[in-house]
């Protein structure tokens, strides 16, 4: 079974800690994976929404994008990041947004 691109672009980005999207498409494009530059704006819109990332523009072509800290965590509660684990599509099949 194929890791869902959505995990595996959480995962360069997590690694990363901070990487503009041209460098995400070419170091995931080196890999094999091919996808439009819609593709990857619906994914990284998915990972905003569950806050794992945060996304903003750098200059007019070009977007930051960092892995966000969660506030649970820093309560002392349950973070987002650690109840997806290593599948994002459970916790989004879980919340109903699939």
């Amino acid at each position: 079974m194929m890791t869902p691109l959505r995990n595996i672009i959480y995962e360069k980005i997590r690694s990363a800690r901070s990487i503009t999207d041209v460098e995400l498409m070419n170091m995931l494009g080196k890999e094999g994976l091919e996808f439009t530059r819609a593709e990857l704006n619906k994914i990284l819109l998915d990972l905003e929404i569950l806050g794992l990332v945060r996304v903003g523009w750098i200059s007019k072509d070009k977007r930051r994008i960092e892995v966000r800290e969660v506030e649970e965590r820093e309560r002392g509660g349950k973070g987002r990041e650690e109840m997806v684990g290593e599948d994002v599509e459970s916790v989004m099949e879980r919340d109903g947004e699939v």
